[in-house]
């Protein structure tokens, strides 16, 4: 039986070809986290070290995100992506321009619900590098009193089994601004749970800390995407979207080396309540913002649906 082009590039092989592409870039960005308390005592690495071992993805990252964003806007999605997904239909048109590269911006009409969504990535992946960079150490040392790796990698990599399965719950759609305060509210609530586990000496609070902190990850990423979707124009979509994971990965990288350096100051547990107190306070804020801004005006893409002939403003 021959495979036809339109076969092979229908939606199920699309899907199954971006899916394996960010799996594989996801496994490879996440795999070292449960060997990081192994490090630490093998070769003696601080706390800090550590920290800024994790946080050297994220700052080198930051810049190709800058770089290759913009590049998929002006030559399309296929192109930029390496041959594996050559066959996946193409979503963007070519731009006039080529490689020509320029200052990344944010359109200046949607800048003020960009910082808002920048602010909840950053928040919810902060928390998330939190249980990938320092949480192995953390429930090791404070909480559970064990060296056990698979015990250790299962604490950390629970926030983000509960963030997939949240997102699954919630995969046909929520209010975003609804959806994202729900998040950021369970998110502190999270942090609060990973803090008072480590003087009650309890490894319920922990799971429970990791459930919530989960559940508002997932929560809220989804809706952030979503939100960040529908409020970049077509032809800058890329280079919103890759503006937008600066907000991530600064939010990933920033807070880890920041607790690495206090907890060599100071002490692990310092560290994270420190932590826990400024992220928490910032994701009730912004969620605060996002149920004001809630009736805010319609997304770009429906604002530039209501310049066509056809489409009526609602």
């Amino acid at each position: 039986m021959t495979l036809t082009l339109t076969r092979i590039r229908g939606p199920g092989f699309a899907l199954t070809a971006v899916t394996a592409a960010f799996s594989a870039m996801l496994l490879s960005a996440n795999l070292a986290t449960p060997l990081y308390a192994v490090w630490a005592k093998q070769f003696g690495f601080s706390t800090a070290l550590l920290a800024l071992i994790f946080a050297v993805y994220a700052l080198v990252l930051i810049p190709a995100l800058l770089l290759f964003g913009q590049l998929s806007d002006r030559l399309g999605r296929r192109p930029v992506i390496g041959i594996g997904l050559w066959f996946v239909p193409e979503t963007a048109e070519r731009q006039p321009g080529g490689l020509r590269i320029r200052r990344p911006h944010v359109p200046r009409e949607i800048r003020g619900a960009f910082i808002r969504v920048g602010l909840t990535g950053a928040a919810v992946w902060a928390v998330a590098g939190l249980f990938l960079s320092v949480m192995p150490s953390y429930a090791g040392q404070l909480v559970l009193h064990s060296r056990n790796l698979a015990l250790l990698a299962l604490v950390a990599a629970l926030i983000l089994v509960m963030s997939c399965a949240t997102q699954l719950a919630l995969r046909r759609g929520a209010p975003p601004a609804q959806a994202q305060a729900a998040g950021l509210a369970l998110l502190a609530a999270g942090l609060l749970a990973l803090v008072l586990a480590a003087p009650a000496q309890s490894a319920a609070l922990l799971i429970v800390g990791a459930i919530l902190a989960g559940a508002g990850h997932g929560a809220a990423v989804l809706a952030a995407q979503d939100d960040l979707t529908r409020l970049a124009p077509g032809g800058q979509r890329a280079e919103v979207s890759a503006a937008f994971y600066v907000c991530v990965y600064l939010g990933v990288a920033v807070p880890a080396i920041g607790i690495g350096v206090l907890a060599v100051a100071t002490t692990l547990f310092t560290a994270v309540t420190t932590f826990a107190a400024v992220t928490g306070a910032l994701a009730l804020t912004v969620a605060a913002w996002h149920l004001r801004d809630r009736g805010q005006p319609p997304a770009m893409e429906d604002r530039e649906k209501s310049l066509v002939p056809g489409h009526a403003a609602s």
